[in-house]
């Protein structure tokens, strides 16, 4: 999932491989280098999983929905900066908003919001990739706030790997078929 989002970050221009790879423009390092990235943000949620609350299957889908639509969105309106950082931060509101662990979940969102983008400032000083906007030091703005989207997701990841399934979702009655 992350690699294709990357993929989309090339086809529009929001990212740049100076040595650029046989996948249309992504270094062969990506692959890689996200699987590395996604075990250290569910090692980074670990921690948080004990205080956010269990979720059903279609929930944690729906994580990884919201994210994937993030990560579409910030290649296809990557160069609107202003109005692509204020429309991730209202969606990151409103998913926290309805949630009864908001807190914790806010906490680690930012956490991994700050983790993620330091990461990325360090990545991107070495040479190895380029944002077409660089607002902070070399990354856009609104990278945080992508991070942060993917927090609910990584939470639900540590738990299953925890040991913690998704609950089961209620017996259909029947009706809502």
């Amino acid at each position: 999932m992350l690699t294709v989002g990357d993929l989309l970050h090339v086809r529009y221009g929001v990212i740049a491989y100076p040595s650029s790879g046989p996948l249309f423009g992504q270094a062969w390092w990506v692959a890689p280098g996200f699987a590395i990235a996604v075990v250290a943000m569910v090692v980074a949620a670990w921690p948080f999983a004990e205080f956010i609350a269990r979720q059903r299957r279609k929930d944690i889908l729906r994580d990884a929905a919201w994210f994937f639509a993030s990560y579409a969105g910030t290649a296809v309106a990557g160069a609107k900066v202003v109005g692509l950082t204020a429309l991730l931060f209202g969606l990151w509101m409103y998913r926290l908003g309805s949630r009864p662990d908001r807190r914790p979940l806010a906490v680690f969102s930012v956490v991994l919001g700050l983790g993620g983008t330091v990461a990325e400032i360090a990545l991107h000083a070495t040479g190895l990739c380029r944002y077409s906007q660089r607002q902070l030091w070399n990354v856009p703005v609104w990278l945080p706030l992508l991070y942060m989207m993917g927090a609910p997701l990584a939470v639900g990841v540590a738990r299953w790997v925890r040991g913690e399934p998704p609950l089961e979702e209620p017996p259909s009655s029947g009706w809502d078929a």
